[in-house]
């Protein structure tokens, strides 16, 4: 399982994702350290406010992916709302236009729902993967603009849940 954060390309024409070739033409892969000052420039001249998505890729495959494009900070917020949604209440649903449900199985399995497809990941595994990814995202973020810095503190502390 991986979950990472993709910034959309200036001026990049949309087209539906087929495969990887088609995803790094539209997107940048927020961990490719070759592209680290691209990613700066992003955000610097966007005040903050670019597209993305998050991917999560099981399997070689990207189960989320472009569908939930947006503007990419505010997909994190609300990923990380979701995350701390289910450690309240066991169930959690995102507030985005396409459904995506968060539901706790037993000690070691996670249901997740998109649109109309069911996962069923190991908890664990995709709640640290999850809060990883959303960390790194915010403190690439966080070092031209700093709005979101008390997601970085809410990610801490649910990784203390984590068991």
């Amino acid at each position: 399982m991986k979950i990472n954060s993709y910034i959309q390309k200036p001026n990049s024409e949309y087209r539906i994702i087929e495969n990887k070739s088609d995803l790094y033409e539209r997107y940048i892969e927020i961990t490719d350290n070759s592209k680290t000052e691209e990613i700066l420039n992003i955000i610097r001249n966007t005040n903050g406010e670019y597209y993305g998505f998050i991917g999560l890729e099981l399997n070689n495959k990207l189960i989320l992916d472009d569908e939930l494009s947006f503007y990419l900070p505010t997909n994190w917020v609300i990923f990380i709302d979701w995350v701390e949604d289910y450690f309240k209440f066991g169930f959690s649903e995102a507030q985005t236009n396409l459904k995506l449900i968060l539901e706790n199985l037993d000690d070691t399995n996670i249901k997740i729902i998109f649109i109309e497809t069911s996962y069923i990941l190991n908890r664990k595994e995709f709640l640290i993967s999850i809060l990883d990814a959303g960390q790194y995202f915010f403190q690439i973020h966080c070092s031209i603009d700093n709005k979101y810095e008390n997601y970085l503190l809410k990610i801490n502390k649910l990784k203390e849940y984590i068991q």
